[in-house]
């Protein structure tokens, strides 16, 4: 119940800059709201991955980290703080390029060809 009610307590305590008791409370309104099904997976996959790790000796190095990011993804969508990320611009055609190297034309790496003979 604990766990469940302070899920995003440290999250907002670090975002927000919320007080202690400011960031319980947020949290248990949040965890209480509209998306309470969602809160409640996000809950017990946190959980579960945590339990998974410290049952090996050394396994919460490795799925803690994981944990930890899982629930801040879903910190994020639930404050709706994420971005849809841009587009990354196609680079032009190799051929298309007039600098040196590997972008040459074939035209001027002929040319070039024929200079040094």
């Amino acid at each position: 119940g604990i766990t469940y009610v302070c899920l995003y307590m440290i999250p907002l305590m670090t975002d927000r800059n919320f007080a202690l008791m400011d960031a319980i409370k947020e949290s248990y309104n949040m965890v209480t709201g509209p998306d309470l099904l969602d809160h409640i997976i996000v809950a017990i996959l946190f959980v579960g991955i945590s339990a998974i790790g410290s049952s090996v000796f050394i396994g919460w190095l490795f799925t803690q980290p994981l944990a930890t990011i899982f629930l801040l993804l879903a910190y994020e969508r639930s404050m709706g703080n994420v971005q849809a990320r841009p587009a990354a611009e196609p680079s032009p055609h190799p051929a298309e390029t007039t600098s040196g190297g590997f972008g040459e034309s074939t035209e001027e790496s002929e040319l070039k060809q024929k200079e040094n003979l």
